[in-house]
Formats: C-alpha cells, sequence, structure tokens
C-alpha cells in the first residue's frame, strides 16, 4: 500500500521536472502537454490526471521553482561567515550549475533560467506566477542589502559606503544574467561583472585595503 502512495507523487516531480526544463528551453508559448508524454513516456491523460491545464502545471512549476531560488538567495547572501567576495562566488556557482544543465561542453548561448524566461512572457502568465515573480524581485532586493550592510558592520567595507546603491547594482547584475550568457555565448562574461563590480566597490570602500596602504605609508 505504501508504493501505492508514493507512485503518484513520484510520477508528479517527473511531470514538474520536465516542465521546467521544457519552459526554460521553449518558453510559455513552447509547452504542450504532448512534450511532457512523449518525454515520459506516458499518455497526455496521465499528465491530466495529476495537472488540470497548462496555466495550473505552470503556475505550480514557477511558485515552486521562485521558492527555491529566493531560498538559495537567502542562505548565500545572509550567511554572516562568509565575505562580500565569497557571497558572490557561491552565488556564481549556483548559476552555473544551472547554466551547465543547458549548456553542456561545445555549446553556448542557450536560456537556462526559468526566472528570465517567464519575465519575457509575463503578460500570459497567472496571477500566482507573477506575484511569485513579484516576490522573487522584492527577496532578491532583501536578501543582497543584507548581505552588504553585513560587509559594513563587520568593518570591511566602510560605514558610509552606500549600501542600497551597491545593491541595486547587483541586482541589476542578478536580474540580467540568463539575458548576459545568451547574448555573449559565455558564462565568464557574467563572472566578470560580478567580480568587476566587486572590485570596484572594494577599491572605493574597503577598509582593509585602506589600511594596508596606510600602514605601509608610514
Amino acid at each position: 500500500m505504501e508504493d501505492v502512495v508514493k507512485e503518484p507523487m513520484l510520477m508528479r516531480d517527473r511531470i514538474k521536472a520536465v516542465t521546467t526544463e521544457i519552459l526554460i528551453r521553449d518558453g510559455y508559448q513552447g509547452l504542450r502537454f504532448h512534450q511532457i508524454s512523449e518525454r515520459l513516456g506516458i499518455t497526455r491523460g496521465n499528465v491530466h490526471y495529476h495537472f488540470n491545464n497548462k496555466q495550473e502545471l505552470i503556475e505550480i512549476v514557477t511558485v515552486e521553482y521562485v521558492e527555491n531560488v529566493i531560498d538559495r538567495f537567502r542562505v548565500i547572501w545572509t550567511d554572516d561567515s562568509t565575505t562580500l567576495k565569497q557571497k558572490i562566488e557561491a552565488l556564481l556557482a549556483f548559476h552555473r550549475s544551472r547554466y551547465d544543465t543547458f549548456n553542456p561542453p561545445g555549446t553556448s548561448g542557450h536560456s537556462w533560467s526559468l526566472i528570465s524566461v517567464l519575465r519575457a512572457d509575463r503578460h500570459l502568465l497567472g496571477d500566482k506566477a507573477r506575484n511569485a515573480l513579484e516576490q522573487f524581485a522584492r527577496s532578491l532586493e532583501k536578501y543582497i542589502l543584507t548581505g552588504v550592510g553585513m560587509e559594513v558592520t563587520a568593518g570591511r567595507l566602510r560605514a558610509d559606503a552606500p549600501v542600497q546603491e551597491i545593491m541595486l547594482q547587483f541586482v541589476a547584475i542578478a536580474n540580467s544574467a540568463g539575458a548576459l550568457t545568451q547574448d555573449t555565448g559565455s558564462f565568464d562574461k557574467l563572472a566578470d561583472l560580478y567580480l568587476g563590480f566587486y572590485r570596484i566597490v572594494e577599491h572605493a570602500y574597503g577598509v582593509a585595503k585602506k589600511k594596508e596602504k596606510k600602514a605601509g605609508a608610514d
């Protein structure tokens, strides 16, 4: 009896996983139930058994995907044991894992971020999916602001560092991550942008470097 209970949930999760992949590759309008059924070797009726229609399926997938990404950003940006540079490196590793899934060796320029894809199809989404995207935007600002603020509290950035403005720049980079790698055909450009802006911030407001220079002058 236990296996009978678990199997429907397993198939439901497989449907969501395939849906996520198709959405990332082909967008909202490119998703068809027959694609899902063919990929999983099941009937379209089986897909409909778990999800009434395309809109419901996409909303469920979107909400769960966004919640997972938000949670990952929270873990990275609110970790008080890491420096700002380490947070950025952790974020790049997270981006890279998703990028590599859809851009295996020998390929490049493919979509890899469901959030980026669905923002472009926003007008087609239902309320729950749109609300999830809005929640992501708010959470992104909140957690990055927390992470940058930690640098000031820890004494690694000067007290007069423009935390809000720094946060907004990192948010802009995060929001353009998918488009940037597609346009340039390279993940390296995204890494350069994140780390390049970090170096600018550190050079302008970093405390450790200023102290080192002053000690050397003495």
